[in-house]
């Protein structure tokens, strides 16, 4: 099925009534530009938002959440805005050496939220299937980088794709593209499938399956 629309990330809600998936992050607004030309490359219904200031429960003013933290979110979206389906994308170093599917159900069910399900997909992606009060929710969970964060995946991208070893901190990664009269959206967009596969697996699988389980409701 060829879908009409391509998927898209938004930072504001329209009237658009196509169906949505909330993003959630502890990285802003670098990880939202990133995202955006991502998810361009993958047809679909879906458009994914991308809210710069999303809502936590019992949240202080000065207070910056992280890491799964962000995940509080799910306590206030379903119930106030009838949103279902997340993708959580976030740094590995936020996991150290603990496994990831152990921490998150282990802080959902803190948060008073029941875990049906945790699915491992490729490139160590999850699907997690939960209950927020009367809802069923399911987060879509994509872990960026070998070690710590993205710089590692954008410098094997930059390896893949230009030739050339960088060291993966956001500065050197900065210089080289400038070299090259890119930036990191540029570098996104015109890579080949099967690099941004290698290099983004996690974020590839989980952006996949979204657009998989898409289709089966609309094809």
């Amino acid at each position: 099925m060829r879908y009409r629309y391509e998927m898209e990330v938004v930072g504001e809600i329209n009237k658009d009534k196509r169906p949505i998936i909330m993003v959630i992050t502890g990285d802003g607004r670098a990880e939202f530009r990133r995202l955006k030309v991502f998810a361009e490359r993958y047809d679909g219904e879906k458009v994914l938002w991308f809210p710069l200031k999303p809502i936590f429960p019992l949240k202080r003013k000065s207070e910056k959440k992280t890491g799964v933290n962000v995940l509080e979110v799910l306590n206030v979206y379903p119930g106030k805005y009838k949103l279902t389906q997340f993708l959580f994308v976030v740094d590995r170093e936020h996991f150290k050496s603990e496994n990831p599917t152990k921490k998150i159900e282990e802080f959902l069910r803190g948060k008073g939220i029941n875990v049906s399900s945790v699915e491992q997909m490729n490139g160590g992606a999850l699907r997690i299937s939960c209950k927020v009060g009367p809802y069923d929710v399911v987060v879509y969970m994509a872990i960026l980088g070998k070690i710590k964060s993205s710089e590692e995946e954008l410098a094997e991208l930059i390896g893949l794709e230009l030739g050339l070893e960088v060291e993966a901190n956001k500065r050197r990664i900065k210089e080289v593209l400038r070299s090259r009269n890119m930036r990191e959206e540029d570098l996104i967009a015109k890579a080949k499938d099967k690099n941004l596969r290698e290099a983004f697996p996690s974020l590839s699988s989980a952006l996949t399956r979204i657009r998989e389980e898409d289709c089966s409701l609309n094809c």
